[in-house]
């Protein structure tokens, strides 16, 4: 309880709410390239590519809704993204070499 209080108190509540959308836009693009095309390396990459792009134009859009735009709202939702890359490459390359 104290690391996600500690968590919160240093980013605020908002970047990571930012970062959770950025890592759920990049979820959903990568599990349908994987239905789409199967699973396999290229298709993986693609949707962590285009989820990404995804994430970063979704910020975009959604701070040029707002009345004072925030750049470190982007970076937020596009490090989501980019944890979220990290965690899929990881996971498949443990079960790469598991099976």
């Amino acid at each position: 309880m104290k690391a996600s209080n500690d968590l919160i108190k240093k980013f605020g509540v908002d970047k990571i709410i930012h970062g959770l959308i950025g890592m759920l836009i990049l979820a959903v693009c990568v599990v349908a390239s994987v239905f789409l095309f199967g699973v396999s390396f290229p298709s993986v990459l693609g949707g962590m590519v285009l989820g990404t792009v995804s994430a970063w134009l979704a910020g975009k859009w959604k701070e040029s809704k707002d009345d004072v735009p925030d750049m470190a709202d982007i970076r937020a939702t596009v490090r989501g993204a980019l944890l979220a890359d990290v965690v899929i490459l990881l996971v498949w390359i443990v079960f790469r070499l598991i099976l």
